[in-house]
This record gives structure tokens, C-alpha cells and sequence, in this order.
């Protein structure tokens, strides 16, 4: 941002004649604001604090439509606009804009979980109950709870389970969560809301496409999906700052000479470069006639419990 000492009453005060807008007034909100609204808003989203004023909202909504207006403004008087002072003052007020803006989506980059004003430090994602599955045993399995016994209560509150619904039949759809400093989930990668299938974090498509004049973004699902395609086609030396990171190329005519642990371990380091990824295994793994492709069948899990099965790897 640029220094303070632009902002003196005479650059102020030209500025709002040339606007015909009280700009240092909106100066003064902005910096009261960063000095006493804001550090709040980030505590509460940081999970420093359980809840928040309404009111530290209400002043950044405020602003955020000053700043709006003040930027048109400034565009339909860019005439007026004459001196390097000028401009200095309007890189100004955009910082001050931008700044805006990023608090505004603060609780993305902290990757909070949020219900309305009230700070869940935690991640949700829906579950399907299976067939003779206790809340106990999803409490152990899903959540990785060793105190599970007596836990699997939270998992009835979370749903609203009365002692009647309380069955093993399956095919139940429960929303788990998990804390968000537990070792279970620990997602950095999605600049998000870590709740549901936001996990999974929105892309580009690959294949640049243009839809409603704007780069096609994929959803959830496809963006999962896609990621897994890159890390499986990624080959040793295409990163230039990660040579090491991706697959070697298999040179062979049979099993015997394919390196299939040292293939697993490639694979293995590449899925754990992104955490939307869970687990992911290897089924099975055959050699094609004419020794041109390896065939490998593997599962990879997201944090949501959705698979991708894949069964080419080119060599």
C-alpha cells in the first residue's frame, strides 16, 4: 500500500472536489475499521474466537459499497486526473479496495467451516451408513477417534438421531465431522470453506474451453477427477522446479523387468502432493501384448469418499 504521507488534508480535499465525494471521510472509516473491525473478523475466522458482533460485518459491508462507489467514480473522472500525486492517491484507494475485498473472503483463505456467526472448527462431509454399521465402528473408521465409545454421541447430536433411528440397517446419510487440527484431515490445497465437497476445490478444465465469454470452470466432482488424470499422466521432469516428482519411464518386454514397487512409491508421492486425496491403492497390474502400455487398475479416494478408478498407464 502506498506511504501515509500522500494522505495529507490538502490531497484530501482536492481529491474529493475532483470526485464530489467526502473521500477523506471514507479514508478515516477504512483505517478505524483495520484497526478495530477487522482483527475480529479474522480472530473469529481463525477460530481464536466462538462468535462474533454482527456489527464488524455490517461496517465491511458498508465500506465495500463506498469503495465500489468511489471506484466508479474514479473512472468516470479519470480527465481530472492530471499530476503523478493523482494517481498515486487512486493506486491508494484500490489497495484499500483489494484489502477490502480479501477480508471479505478471509474465511476461504483460512479455510474456515462456518455456521452463520458461530465458528465450527471442524470439516463436514456426508457419509452412507452401512449395512450393519454402529456409530461406534463409523466414529473409529471415518473420524479416527480412539476415544470412539463414548464419542459416537456427537455423530447422533450432529444428525439429530433419536434412540429409535438408531439402526443398522444401512443406507442411513449422516454428516461426519472432523476437527479441523485433527491428524484425519489437514487440507491446504482448496482455498475454500472446508466444508463438504468444497474439499475437493474448483479448476480450470484442462483443455482451455470458453463458455458465456469465461474460461469453463469444472465443478467438484470433475475438478477431482481431472486432478487425478494430471498426477496419473505426470512424468519424471516435467516440473522443472520437481524433476524428481512423477513416473519414470518403464523400458521392457515383460513384468520381471518392470519396476512395480518403484512405480507404487512415484505414484504414492504424487498423490500425497495433493490433500483433497485420501488414500490410494493398487488392484492389479498387467503388460500388454506388445509391451506398449502398462495396465494398471487402482482406486484413489478423496476426502469425501469418492472414487476414481483408473485402469491405463502409458509408458
Amino acid at each position: 500500500m502506498a506511504n501515509n504521507f500522500i494522505l495529507d488534508e490538502d490531497v484530501l480535499i482536492d481529491l474529493s472536489i475532483k470526485l464530489n465525494s467526502n473521500i477523506g471521510g471514507y479514508v478515516d472509516r477504512f483505517y478505524e475499521f483495520g484497526r478495530f473491525n477487522r482483527p475480529n473478523i479474522v480472530n473469529f475466522f481463525s477460530g481464536k474466537t466462538e462468535s462474533i458482533l454482527f456489527e464488524h460485518f455490517r461496517k465491511l459491508n458498508i465500506l465495500l459499497d463506498e469503495a465500489e462507489d468511489i471506484n466508479s467514480l474514479i473512472r468516470n473522472n479519470q480527465h481530472k486526473f492530471t499530476t503523478m500525486r493523482d494517481w498515486e492517491i487512486i493506486v491508494l484507494l484500490t489497495d484499500m479496495r483489494d484489502d477490502l475485498i480479501i477480508t471479505s473472503k478471509i474465511d476461504k483463505f483460512l479455510r474456515s467451516s462456518i455456521t452463520n456467526t458461530n465458528f465450527l472448527n471442524k470439516f463436514e462431509f456426508e457419509y452412507v451408513q452401512r449395512q450393519g454399521e454402529t456409530l461406534e465402528r463409523i466414529s473409529h473408521s471415518q473420524l479416527e477417534r480412539n476415544d470412539y465409545g463414548n464419542k459416537w454421541t456427537d455423530i447422533a447430536l450432529r444428525n439429530d438421531l433419536r434412540e429409535r433411528d438408531y439402526t443398522t440397517e444401512g443406507g442411513k446419510k449422516l454428516a461426519l465431522a472432523v476437527e479441523l487440527n485433527s491428524e484425519a484431515v489437514n487440507v491446504v490445497s482448496v482455498i475454500d470453506n472446508v466444508q463438504g465437497e468444497n474439499v475437493l476445490g474448483l479448476d480450470i478444465q484442462r483443455d482451455i474451453e470458453f463458455v458465456n465469454d469465461d474460461i469453463k470452470v469444472l465443478g467438484f466432482e470433475d475438478t477431482f477427477n481431472q486432478t487425478v488424470g494430471i498426477l496419473i499422466d505426470l512424468a519424471r521432469g516435467d516440473i522443472p522446479e520437481f524433476l524428481d516428482l512423477g513416473t519414470s519411464k518403464f523400458v521392457g518386454s515383460n513384468l520381471n523387468s518392470f519396476g512395480f514397487s518403484a512405480l507404487i512409491r512415484q505414484l504414492t508421492t504424487l498423490f500425497t502432493t495433493d490433500d483433497s486425496i485420501a488414500t490410494f491403492s493398487v488392484l492389479d497390474v498387467t503388460l500388454e501384448a506388445d509391451g506398449g502400455n502398462v495396465i494398471m487398475e487402482f482406486n484413489v479416494e478423496s476426502r469425501l469418499k469418492l472414487v476414481v478408478n483408473r485402469g491405463t498407464i502409458s509408458t
